[in-house]
């Protein structure tokens, strides 16, 4: 075959990896496309069962709203979001939805504001009136934004008088349930979510940031229509509010359509990880299908989270007392490790081979050669080992089946196997040689001495015995 046939052939070769990969990728493509279709369509279907089980939902308010206390709360509507299969990873924890018409508004709904300190010296953190830079905000806030306290919002709080007033979780819980809804200074989100905690969580009415720079009014009118859409990890489902059955149906389907659209677009796994779509009143009755997926769960493709893999962080360096080419590791934990510099593996020092002087207390005993054989006997004898538990389970296998073999191939079963025992022990005996012979190589030690106790004078021990009769 000449060279010519060779190249050519290798063109040929690489040719058709090419377009196997280019006809795979075009694939890829295509379900792609496909999938995405068939969810569009999924979601309009979804969308135009909303107006039905809306409808539903009011004629059986209609027929319950004397037995209920609190119509406010009772009737609102929430869409219940069922996962294949549940987040593996947080991807952003919680997503804003901005809905279109909002069943909110300032008259109805009670605001807490949390603002940051306006000072933050050491007698500000001790002094008796806490409420005195509250005052301050509310003075600034209307100044600037025309916003007052009663009128728009119902309280101002800042941070210091907030990690004071509210230390107990129960302080927290009261505070928690008696605003409908808390805003916090982007300057100190941060640190309020985590003070405030699972309480906050629980009652879900965790403060939403908002920018001081920006017009207040806004804001406010933006947190009002805002509902949370939560992505958190290894939840199977997902309960987002909606609206109220007070406002109208053409409001709140919108409203639907709107939450739909967010649910399948940061959906983890996208659409085809929806099970099921309900809509739904706050007591769970009645719980009104708007889509159904059967497929399974495996043709779900979930991000997975990250493998945590503790490192090891060595320190390396030089040693004056090495030679020249090799360097030290040295762990937090104080094992140290020679190393060379070119390459930075691991090597034996000092050894056999280096040099030193016969004078020297401390000789060398590491023999790289002897290491490495007893190395190699320790895997040969692990291999024999596992090779005899084979062999003891297929004998004990024949042994109970009673048919597969005769007395005659157990006996010489059995022969090897004793066999194969005499030469493991031969193996240890060989190694523990080996062991004795280093230990004959290492340098001797030196004994000590040991100083001869004094014995006592005989006229001294008369006169002790005389003094104690």
């Amino acid at each position: 075959m000449t060279a010519k046939t060779k190249q050519g052939a290798s063109m040929k070769s690489s040719k058709s990896l090419v377009d196997e990969t280019t006809d795979e990728k075009k694939d890829e493509k295509a379900e792609i496309v496909a999938s995405s279709v068939d969810s569009a369509k999924e979601i309009t279907v979804a969308k135009e069962q909303v107006r039905k089980a809306l409808k539903a939902l009011k004629t059986h308010a209609a027929k319950t709203s004397s037995k209920s206390l609190f119509p406010e709360i009772d009737q609102s509507v929430q869409l219940l979001v069922c996962y294949k299969k549940p987040a593996l990873v947080n991807n952003g924890m919680k997503r804003r939805i901005v809905l279109p018409h909002s069943d909110r508004s300032i008259k109805n709904t009670t605001i807490c504001l949390i603002m940051p300190d306006l000072d933050q010296s050491a007698s500000a953190r001790t002094d008796a009136d806490v409420s005195k830079q509250s005052r301050e905000w509310a003075a600034m806030i209307e100044e600037e934004h025309g916003i007052t306290i009663g009128e728009h919002v119902s309280k101002i709080i800042n941070k210091r008088q907030l990690e004071r007033e509210y230390g107990s979780f129960k302080q927290r819980r009261d505070l928690a349930s008696a605003y409908d809804l808390f805003m916090v200074d982007a300057r100190v989100s941060k640190s309020v979510r985590n003070f405030v905690g699972k309480e906050f969580a629980r009652a879900h009415k965790v403060p939403l940031e908002f920018k001081y720079d920006k017009p207040l009014a806004s804001s406010i009118e933006k947190t009002l229509r805002t509902t949370i859409f939560s992505t958190r990890a290894r939840m199977p489902r997902v309960a987002v509010r909606c609206g109220h059955l007070g406002q109208p149906i053409s409001d709140l389907a919108l409203n639907v359509d709107e939450v739909i659209d967010s649910v399948a677009q940061h959906c983890p796994g996208g659409f085809n990880n929806v099970r099921s779509l309900y809509l739904q009143l706050p007591s769970g009755v009645p719980s009104l299908c708007l889509h159904m997926d059967n497929g399974s769960a495996n043709d779900v493709a979930l991000t997975a989270p990250e493998k945590f893999k503790r490192r090891k962080h060595e320190i390396e360096g030089e040693l004056s007392t090495l030679p020249d080419g090799l360097k030290v590791a040295v762990l937090p934990t104080g094992q140290a490790r020679v190393l060379r510099e070119d390459d930075s593996l691991a090597v034996y020092y000092p050894t056999v081979n280096d040099e030193w002087e016969e004078n020297d207390d401390m000789r060398p005993v590491l023999n790289p050669d002897k290491i490495n054989k007893k190395k190699l006997k320790r895997k040969a004898l692990k291999e024999k080992a596992e090779a005899k538990k084979n062999k003891a389970k297929g004998a004990s296998l024949k042994n109970i089946a009673g048919l597969l073999c005769s007395p005659g191939d157990l006996k010489e079963e059995n022969q090897e196997i004793k066999e194969e025992g005499e030469d493991v022990k031969e193996d240890i005996k060989e190694e523990d040689h080996d062991n004795e012979s280093d230990a004959d190589e290492a340098p001797p030690v030196k004994k000590v001495k040991k100083t001869p106790a004094l014995k006592k004078h005989p006229l001294k021990m008369s006169k002790q015995k005389k003094g104690k009769h």
